[in-house]
């Protein structure tokens, strides 16, 4: 196979101390040399009536990539002065003509660089991508030129395909996509201890050496977010034209699956990695986010976090990081509103558009952030780091705090922006709700509804130990989840919160009301009891003992109603035993005063009365009844006998005492 062909034409930004006016040149070419490319020649050419002065200053911006870099005139001599970084991953070179005279022709110069191939081989598919630095040059371009057996399957729209070359302008990403007859290498997957990972084997040694870095950085992750590592990560490397992952993603994390575009082993190591890492710390926020929305914390935090603990393990992270300075400009000059944080996603959503919105003066003095999707990260990560930078907490006390409380970020952003301001507020000791409100998030107040809830809490605790029997539990429990929707983040539906307090006082007045019923009750019984045999009012004590289990199992109603019956019961009760012993006094008068002539025939009166007197003790008022009226029933029975009896005995002993008279 013919050796890929790149060429370049790079872009010229020019800073001139005078008025001049430049023309941008397509004479600029990059040349394949092995792994890397060589830079080539530049040609300004002025318009009518303009010249490039001696001591004319210049500035050229190449990829941040590009090394051994030169920059020479036609005879040779060096005209390199000074080197910057450029927030934009490219490198500013800067170079003057000191050396030349006036001119009004052309001035040529030469650059040289060494830059990486950006090629990316997925098993018959090849893709190229080119970052392409910002420029004022509408004719500068990029040029590809590929295989006649290799054919083109797709481009970026800003590309245009013409015979056996593709080229797009300068001032965006290029990507373009070939098919290979022929398979350049095969899909593979291999485990470690952390990850499962599938990857095209051309870069299976590249995915491993970072993966296992990563697991070497566990332990890190699992302190500063106080969450378990997973047993498995699915780590797999997807074409760049896969549906399963958004076009403006690099990588995405879901249920324990990363999906990293295979476009990212391109890049250098630091770049993948930094992509890796971030989605792996998702992995970890998963713990407490999962079904949630996207949003600014969740993003906030895996930038933060990723490259916090990548600094402390000796990776530069500053050029993944824009300057506060960049944001507050963008805030400031660009018609951006901070609140659009509030409910901003990086992904596309619904009638979310995350392109940009918005457009930034041409100043050459100040940085800018010139999409959504790219500010929202940024300022995502300002904020988190503004909260963690300068405090002991970590996101770890934030997270342990939530696990505390068994609770997971809610499916709304407006929730969990009230959950983020009431835990950090929580962990850090201050109410957060003007800070986030300053940053603009949107949130509510939280601090009146958690004083109100922890007041009913206080409340319920005191009335459930005042009355020993727990007669609010059933309240407790709703309140708890009222606590755990609060937690949650649903801090606007104090209708709830009010009810229950409604609930509270009613079910308190019933208690009371309930139990003063008892209470006088037993009293009753108790009294009772004490004046007469207490087996006389087991019942009533029994059914007062089940009328407390009623009380204690919340049927109060029922408990009540019970009472009342009881009442009514000790009542009639009360009545009978009062004309059982009014009777059995009336009786036993009767039968004491019975003639001593009568009493042998009173049969056994007497014992029926005994055992109606026994039976009056042992608390069977009714039995004591039966045996009562039994005994005046054999009284009744005995009156006639004895006297018949009497009076025959009276005949006879007059008989008697005639004959032996």
């Amino acid at each position: 196979m013919r050796r890929l062909i790149l060429i370049l034409l790079l872009v010229l930004v020019l800073i001139s101390p005078s008025s001049a006016a430049e023309q941008c040149s397509n004479d600029i070419e990059v040349y394949n040399s092995g792994e890397t490319f060589n830079g080539a020649s530049f040609t300004l050419s002025p318009s009518d009536g303009y010249y490039y002065p001696r001591g004319g200053e210049y500035e050229v911006s190449i990829p941040s990539q590009a090394t051994d870099i030169s920059i020479t005139d036609d005879e040779g001599d060096d005209l390199l002065q000074e080197t910057k970084e450029s927030r934009y991953l490219n490198t500013r070179l800067f170079f003057s003509n000191d050396e030349k005279v006036e001119s009004s022709e052309d001035y040529s110069f030469n650059i040289e660089y060494r830059m990486p191939r950006g090629t990316t081989v997925y098993e018959d598919k090849i893709y190229f991508s080119q970052i392409i630095p910002l420029d004022f040059c509408e004719q500068n371009s990029v040029a590809f030129s590929f295989p006649e057996e290799w054919n083109v399957v797709e481009a970026s729209e800003n590309a245009s395909v013409s015979e056996g070359e593709i080229s797009s302008p300068y001032k965006e990403i290029t990507e373009v996509r070939f098919e290979s007859p022929e398979k350049l290498n095969q899909k593979v997957n291999y485990n470690t201890e952390t990850f499962n990972v599938t990857v095209p084997s051309t870069y299976r040694d590249f995915t491993r050496s970072q993966v296992e870095e990563i697991e070497k950085m566990t332990s890190d992750i699992e302190e500063e977010t106080s969450i378990q590592t997973p047993k498995k990560f699915d780590l797999v490397y997807l074409p760049l034209n896969s549906s399963d992952i958004s076009k403006e993603s690099a990588g995405q994390y879901y249920g324990g699956r990363i999906e990293v575009k295979s476009t990212q082993l391109s890049r250098k190591r630091v770049d993948s990695f930094e992509t890796l890492f971030h989605e792996v710390i998702h992995g970890y926020n998963d713990k407490l986010s999962e079904g949630s929305p996207d949003w600014w914390w969740e993003e906030g935090t895996a930038e933060y976090l990723s490259h916090k603990i990548m600094r402390e393990n000796g990776y530069n992270t500053s050029i993944f990081q824009s300057s506060p300075e960049a944001v507050q400009n963008t805030f400031e000059d660009c018609g951006v509103e901070r609140n659009f944080i509030s409910d901003w996603t990086p992904i596309n959503e619904g009638s979310f558009d995350i392109e940009p919105v918005y457009i930034c003066p041409l100043d050459a003095s100040k940085d800018y952030i010139s999409d959504r999707r790219s500010l929202g990260y940024s300022y995502s990560e300002l904020i988190v780091a503004e909260m963690f930078s300068d405090r002991e907490e970590k996101v770890s006390d934030v997270y342990g705090l939530m696990q505390e409380k068994n609770v997971s970020f809610s499916n709304s952003r407006e929730k969990m922006n009230n959950q983020i301001n009431f835990f950090t507020s929580q962990v850090f000791g201050q109410d957060m709700t003007e800070f986030y409100l300053e940053k603009g998030i949107e949130t509510d107040n939280w601090e009146t509804k958690y004083q109100t809830i922890k007041e009913v809490e206080e409340e319920i605790n005191d009335l459930n130990g005042r009355y020993r029997y727990e007669l609010f539990r059933d309240l407790e429990k709703d309140l708890q989840e009222i606590r755990v929707e609060f937690y949650r983040g649903n801090l606007t539906k104090n209708g709830e919160l009010a009810d229950l307090e409604q609930r509270i006082e009613e079910r308190n007045e019933t208690v009371v009301n309930t139990l003063q019923r008892y209470n006088a009750a037993r009293e009753r019984v108790s009294d009772l009891e004490e004046k007469r045999e207490p087996q006389l009012f087991t019942e009533q004590s029994q059914d007062l003992n089940k009328s407390l289990e009623l009380i204690q199992s919340m049927g109060f109603e029922r408990a009540s109603l019970r009472i009342s019956e009881i009442n009514n019961s000790v009542s009639e009760r009360k009545q009978n035993i009062s004309e059982y012993v009014s009777s059995l006094d009336s009786f036993e008068s009767n039968v004491e005063s019975t003639s001593f002539v009568f009493k042998p025939f009173l049969l056994d009166t007497e014992d029926k009365l005994e055992e109606s007197r026994q039976e009056f003790s042992a608390g069977n008022l009714e039995t004591a009844e039966e045996k009562l009226q039994s005994s005046r029933s054999t009284y009744q029975l005995s009156r006639p006998i004895g006297a018949v009896s009497y009076v025959i005995i009276l005949c006879i002993g007059s008989l008697v005492a005639r004959r032996f008279l």
